[in-house]
């Protein structure tokens, strides 16, 4: 039986593989193994499109954005409910995280549909676990709920809010939330859990860890005081970030990146952006036209801090910055 899904790739489509091994991918082809065992062998995938993100993160550990297709699974299949390994793998499209947020959604829609005479969706949304709602006009959960706020304290939870101007904290681990609303306004406090805002305006807050945020609309803010998170803004959108080794990119123009945890990796991909990036150790690139700021560390301190447009020349575009003996050097 064929198995519909999503596969995650770093840059190049390149996957992991098992072991030290890579294996190149190709979109639109087929590919087959002998057998399939999780984490042994076989090709993997994942059913729910947000549970690849669990696996490839929206930006890798080099600072680089991962990349992700839709795949068809056939021949022998095994699964343990997350992830799943087959012997027959055909790539088909190419997803964007706009893509797969709207995979996700359809994904959740059909659950429901799966689920729609179960009792427990119709469970409080206080201490739940692997629930699967959506928020619209039409929500039972809206009767008791003051002002359209809503509370996710349990863990593995899949939500998706379509009401307008939603407010949302959500303090379980490993949640799976797309806010479509323009005005969204999601705060997460658990560990590992994926929050998108599709719309403009949208602000995100997070003080968690290995938590991935993405705010795609334009003009949305997102705040990340936890270490470990991963976090992507649209056009004109507020980036700021106080722990350590996280992983930033703005891919909109006009975009301003404040970064002061140690470790990070900035990526601005719009023009006319800036990117301030004073963490120790930590490294920033840019297109031509944005300005980037880096700060030099000495025992613990700062010594020195400076700014730079980055030029094509002096400068290179989408080429990781860091700075040594007050000057810009190259980073890996």
């Amino acid at each position: 039986m064929k198995v519909k899904g999503y596969k995650g790739f770093h840059k190049g489509m390149i996957c992991n593989g098992e072991g030290k091994h890579k294996k190149q991918y190709a979109l639109h082809t087929e590919y087959e193994e002998p057998k399939a065992e999780l984490c042994r062998s076989g090709m993997h995938f994942c059913e729910n499109p947000f549970d690849v993100f669990g696996f490839y993160p929206f930006i890798d550990s080099h600072g680089e954005l991962n990349e992700f297709a839709k795949v068809e699974a056939d021949g022998s299949i095994v699964s343990d409910g997350c992830k799943s390994a087959c012997t027959h793998l055909k790539i088909e499209d190419k997803c964007s995280i706009p893509d797969m947020t709207e995979e996700f959604v359809h994904y959740v829609e059909l659950k429901l549909e799966e689920f729609q005479n179960d009792p427990e969706t119709d469970s409080s949304m206080l201490d739940f676990f692997d629930y699967y709602c959506i928020y619209d006009d039409d929500c039972a959960q809206y009767k008791n709920i003051k002002d359209r706020f809503a509370g996710v304290y349990g863990d593995h939870n899949h939500i998706v809010i379509k009401e307008s101007k939603q407010y949302m904290t959500v303090l379980g681990d490993s949640n799976q939330i797309v806010a479509i609303p323009m005005g969204s306004c999601i705060t997460s406090s658990g560990f590992m859990n994926i929050v998108v805002c599709e719309n403009a305006d949208a602000y995100l807050y997070s003080n968690g860890q290995n938590d991935n945020l993405a705010a795609y609309g334009s003009n949305s803010r997102i705040m990340s005081a936890g270490d470990c998170n991963l976090l992507i803004g649209g056009e004109g959108c507020h980036i700021a970030s106080t722990g350590h080794c996280d992983r930033i990119a703005s891919l909109g123009d006009r975009s301003i990146i404040l970064s002061c945890g140690d470790k990070s990796a900035t990526t601005l991909k719009g023009e006319n952006s800036t990117g301030v990036s004073i963490g120790e150790d930590s490294k920033i690139r840019g297109k031509i036209g944005d300005w980037i700021t880096l700060a030099e560390w000495k025992r613990g301190r700062i010594v020195s801090i400076k700014s730079a447009k980055i030029d094509g020349k002096k400068l290179k575009e989408d080429t990781f910055y860091k700075l040594e003996h007050g000057k810009f050097v190259q980073a890996h």
